[in-house]
């Protein structure tokens, strides 16, 4: 299943962790009232649908892994076995990224001709190292910690980075001016204004 959260409550009709709930459950699931009246009847998408649905239009994807360490391989090992099997070998591949170095290390195993890159909260001093030896093509930073410095010594190191949460459009133009190569944003419609 394609869920945020670890629990249903915020954004779905279903109370507890997702892991507790069997596939059936989950299908069940109101995933859309909460945003708006509108919404009401959306039902929680499985990753073969939203794998599908990709491909039919056209769109490339960051498969994001949130798991936490102790389902990060068996996470990251289900989900990119059946996007091997999907994604058509002539469109360019996803970006599988994690907050977990182990799904990053289990992403360079099972598919080591996609890019990937690791996403953190923190401007951790040993990011050099992490991005090496898990073989990343990009770091995902929060944008309270980049700067132009950091930005700098990381294109240096020949790594791609991605800015996340950002809504403003002034902190975009920025990111952009210091050679942040994209941005993550809830309010995208702010961004392409």
């Amino acid at each position: 299943m394609v869920f945020h959260d670890d629990r249903l409550e915020r954004t779905s009709n279903g109370v507890g962790r997702l892991l507790e709930k069997d596939f059936d459950a989950l299908c069940r699931l109101d995933v859309g009232a909460w945003f708006s009246p509108e919404f009401a009847g959306e039902k929680l998408p499985s990753w073969c649908a939203v794998l599908d649905l990709l491909i039919d239009l056209g769109l490339g994807v960051n498969i994001e892994i949130k798991a936490s360490d102790d389902r990060a391989e068996i996470t990251a090992e289900k989900a990119l076995a059946e996007a091997l099997s999907r994604w058509p070998n002539d469109r360019s591949p996803p970006l599988v990224t994690s907050f977990s170095r182990l799904a990053v290390a289990a992403a360079h195993r099972l598919a080591p001709h996609w890019p990937r890159g690791w996403v953190t909260d923190s401007w951790d001093a040993d990011w050099r190292e992490v991005c090496g030896t898990l073989a990343c093509d990009s770091l995902h930073v929060q944008v309270t910690e980049l700067s132009e410095t950091r930005v700098a010594a990381a294109k240096r190191s020949g790594l791609a980075v991605l800015g996340y949460v950002v809504d403003d459009p002034e902190v975009a133009h920025q990111l952009w001016g210091w050679g942040v190569d994209s941005v993550f944003s809830d309010r995208p419609e702010r961004l392409l204004a």
